[in-house]
C-alpha cells in the first residue's frame, strides 16, 4: 500500500472553496463542474484548485492508491476528478468524516457529531466508507441532475430569453456596419443576402413566438427534449420539482447511502445528524444542527403521512 504524501496529516487539511459551494446548489451555473468539460487548463492542479483550497494533486494520488476515494471519481487512465471525485474530497472536509485518523488508520469509520465527545463508529473496511462517500456524491448528483428544481428550469428559461434578445441584436448590429460599410461582402460569396426588411421581420417574428412561450410551455419542451447538444442525456422528470421537493429526494437518498454503507452502530438519529451537517457545512442548510435534524424529521413524516393516504 502506498504511504500518504509527505507532509499530511491525518485529519483533512484542504477546504471547499465557495466554487464548489455555488456548484452544488446551482450546477448550471458551472457547467464545467456538472457535465465535466474539459477547462482550458486541463491540469488536474488548476481543477482542484478552484473547488477545493489546500488539496495537492500529490495527495489526490496518494488518497486514490490507498482507496480513501473510489475509481468512480476519476477519468479513465486519468488523475483528473470527475464530477463525483470533486464532492467525495468536498465530503471529506464534512464532521462525519474529518478527524485524526481519517486518512490513514480510521480510514473505516464515521465520526458521530450527535455525540458531545463525537465517537467514531466502524464501517465494515476502509472500501466499504470510500463507497458512503461514493454513494453520498452520487445522491447530490442525481439531486441536481435527474431533479431539476423549479428555480433550475426558470433559469434555463431565462437564458433562453436572453440568448434571443442577444442574437436578435447582433443582427440588427450587423446589418448597420453593412449600411455603413464597415462590414463588406465576403469576395466570392454570391448574391447580396435578404432584404433588411425582411430580417427586421423576422426577427420581429422569433421574438413574438419567444415571448408567447409560458414557463409551463417551457418545461414541456425540456421534458420532449431529451438529449443535451453534447449528446448526452438530460433527465428531466414529469414535473418540476420545487426545492422543497428536491431536499426530501436527496434526504431520503442520503438515508439509503447510510444504510448500505455507513456504520452498523449508527442509529437512525445519528445519521440524521450526520446528513444535516454535511448540508450545513456545504451551505444547503441554515441554522443549528438540531434544528435542522428537526426540521427535516418532520418534512419526511409529512411526506410519508401524504404517501400513506395516497395508497389508502
Amino acid at each position: 500500500m502506498h504511504t500518504i504524501a509527505d507532509g499530511m496529516r491525518d485529519a483533512v487539511q484542504w477546504t471547499i472553496a465557495d466554487g464548489m459551494k455555488d456548484a452544488i446548489k446551482m450546477p448550471s451555473v458551472l457547467p464545467g463542474y456538472n457535465f465535466d468539460d474539459e477547462s482550458q487548463d486541463d491540469s488536474c492542479q488548476s481543477q482542484i484548485d478552484y473547488y477545493l483550497t489546500g488539496l495537492t494533486e500529490e495527495m489526490v494520488s496518494d488518497l486514490r492508491a490507498n482507496q480513501i476515494v473510489t475509481e468512480a471519481g476519476f477519468r479513465e487512465q486519468s488523475n483528473k476528478l470527475t464530477a463525483l471525485g470533486l464532492l467525495q474530497f468536498a465530503l471529506l472536509t464534512t464532521e462525519p468524516f474529518n478527524f485524526e485518523g481519517t486518512l490513514n488508520k480510521l480510514s473505516h469509520m464515521v465520526q458521530n457529531v450527535r455525540r458531545s465527545n463525537k465517537p467514531q463508529y466502524t464501517c465494515k473496511d476502509r472500501a466499504t466508507r470510500a463507497k458512503l462517500l461514493e454513494s453520498l456524491a452520487r445522491a447530490l448528483v442525481s439531486c441536481q441532475d435527474h431533479f431539476p428544481r423549479a428555480s433550475t428550469v426558470a433559469y434555463w428559461f431565462l437564458q433562453l430569453q436572453r440568448h434571443t434578445e442577444e442574437v436578435i441584436g447582433t443582427v440588427h448590429e450587423y446589418l448597420d456596419l453593412k449600411e455603413q460599410r464597415i462590414i463588406v461582402r465576403t469576395p466570392g460569396v454570391k448574391g447580396k443576402g435578404p432584404r433588411r426588411s425582411k430580417v427586421e421581420q423576422a426577427c420581429k417574428t422569433i421574438a413574438e413566438v419567444i415571448d408567447s412561450i409560458t414557463r409551463e410551455d417551457y418545461e414541456e419542451i425540456e421534458r420532449h427534449r431529451p438529449i443535451w447538444k453534447d449528446g448526452s442525456v438530460r433527465h428531466m422528470p414529469t414535473r418540476s420539482l420545487s426545492d422543497h421537493d428536491v431536499k426530501l429526494e436527496l434526504l431520503e437518498e442520503m438515508e439509503r447511502c447510510f444504510r448500505a454503507f455507513g456504520p452498523r452502530k449508527f442509529l437512525q438519529i445519528d445519521t440524521d445528524h450526520a446528513i444535516a451537517e454535511i448540508l450545513r457545512e456545504f451551505g444547503m442548510e441554515e441554522g443549528d444542527r438540531s434544528t435542522i435534524v428537526e426540521r427535516n424529521r418532520r418534512a419526511l413524516s409529512r411526506k410519508d403521512a401524504r404517501h400513506q393516504q395516497d395508497s389508502e
